[in-house]
């Protein structure tokens, strides 16, 4: 099977001539257009599908792999998205001798591309990407998200960062946790500030987008809630507790989607001070 350049803006281009074998494991060279730099990854097929090596994805791509094997799950985050994988689903993820593959399919997913399959040829495409991988801590890129709200639309990070720099809370509950509630009532409270400094809000959380109607209603909210059920984004941004829960957190990203502050209230007995974010709010407006 042979992988080729195509010229309709691919940034991305596996290129080689392999022998596709249920279980075979064989290195694929990875061109980066407008480089001469050529790396390798190595690749396992399986039913048709293309699997790529977990280790070498991390290594010679954009892309953070947060590891949670004892929830049976990777997450692949760029400033894209951040993509689950289960591991424990055939389709998705592969083990051969003892390393772990992920269906390319996935990978092209948080990429913000696709992976086009032939009998003769793979071609993976996706648009320019930042050279430097995303994290969770102040100065990294944050993870990028496309999640629903409770009226069943998406919100991209990206696009909110296309306005303006943008305020990210995890909330475990509204309506039961007494953190989670002080701090989306605090976070209410400066709306009026925030919206006239051109900064947006979103609150993100575990459950169903259901789920929110009821804490929307009773605190007053006016930012979107928003559904992350697989936890992937509360994972890329490693203030993932257990079950479908965060620990309650506030993140300022600027425009540039570089996080400037994080504040992470892991105690459940204290009320969550969050007045550091409007001094990095001004510092960012050059105020």
């Amino acid at each position: 099977m042979r992988m080729r350049f195509r010229h309709i803006f691919p940034i991305l281009i596996l290129s080689a001539v392999v022998l596709l074998t249920p279980g075979s494991a064989l290195a694929i060279p990875l061109h980066i257009s407008g480089s001469d730099s050529t790396c390798e990854i190595r690749s396992v097929t399986k039913k048709s599908k293309i699997f790529l090596s977990c280790d070498d994805i991390e290594r010679q791509l954009p892309i953070t792999i947060r590891r949670d094997p004892t929830g049976g799950m990777f997450v692949l985050c760029t400033t894209q998205n951040c993509v689950p994988v289960f591991l424990l689903d055939s389709l998705e993820a592969q083990i051969k001798d003892s390393s772990i593959y992920i269906q390319a399919d996935r990978v092209a997913e948080v990429l913000g591309g696709k992976v086009k399959v032939t009998k003769k040829e793979i071609t993976l495409t996706c648009p320019p990407l930042p050279s430097l991988r995303v994290g969770s801590a102040v100065g990294d890129y944050a993870p990028g998200f496309r999640l629903p709200t409770t009226k069943d639309s998406l919100v991209s990070l990206q696009e909110m960062l296309a306005r303006g720099p943008v305020v990210v809370a995890f909330i475990r509950s509204g309506e039961w946790d007494p953190v989670s509630k002080s701090l989306l009532s605090s976070l209410q409270s400066k709306m009026d500030s925030l919206s006239g400094a051109g900064v947006g809000v979103v609150a993100v959380h575990g459950y169903e987008m259901k789920v929110a109607a009821k804490w929307i209603r009773a605190l007053g909210l006016t930012f979107p809630q928003l559904a992350d059920e697989s936890c992937a984004v509360l994972r890329g941004y490693d203030v993932f507790d257990k079950g479908r829960l965060a620990f309650p957190s506030v993140f300022v990203i600027d425009k540039s989607g570089i996080i400037r502050l994080r504040l992470v209230f892991a105690d459940i007995n204290i009320v969550p001070d969050i007045s550091p974010l409007m001094d990095i709010i001004r510092t960012l407006n050059g105020q």
